[in-house]
């Protein structure tokens, strides 16, 4: 992915810091100068295609700080589509797994707590291993052990 440099990325695309948006510089097939760039992919987040598809995230680091990201990037407050420059930071997997939202199939709707028998447990993942966090009686419990966990274990990526 790195045979854009940041200078020809600026050449293409405008960046818009208060928006995140990407605007085309030059006129591309369909893509008229001044038009937004970037469409939804099937996992939520914006592509740009331009002789390849990227994800629009990625160009706009590449943009802002002249280089290609290294590792994963992160949206902070979990929109996929926010490509704001301040809403972005690198990360690690595991980092970027750290600050996933609630699953959609969990039926309590709270981050690593579940239900058994009459009470609750709750767990935390910390780099692919599943910490037992204990057995409460009421989920408050059981939410207010994992919110705990997670600013111990994932910092600054924790989500609750």
């Amino acid at each position: 992915m790195t045979d854009l440099t940041a200078e020809e990325a600026r050449n293409i695309w405008g960046y818009n810091p208060e928006t995140g948006d990407l605007t085309w510089e030059i006129t591309k097939n369909r893509q008229l100068k001044g038009s937004k760039a970037g469409i939804v992919s099937i996992y939520g987040y914006l592509t740009v295609h331009y002789k390849k598809r990227y994800r629009k995230n990625r160009l706009v680091w590449l943009i802002v700080t002249g280089s290609w990201p290294v590792g994963q990037i992160d949206h902070i407050n979990g929109d996929r589509t926010d490509d704001r420059f301040s809403n972005l930071r690198e990360c690690s997997q595991n980092q970027n797994m750290w600050n996933r939202r609630v699953h959609k199939n969990n039926k309590l709707g709270i981050k690593g707590v579940h239900k058994n028998g009459n009470g609750y447990i709750a767990y935390i993942m910390q780099f692919r291993h599943r910490i037992y966090l204990g057995y409460f009686k009421t989920v408050n419990e059981a939410k207010n052990a994992y919110d705990e966990a997670a600013k111990k274990f994932h910092g600054e990526f924790a989500r609750f």
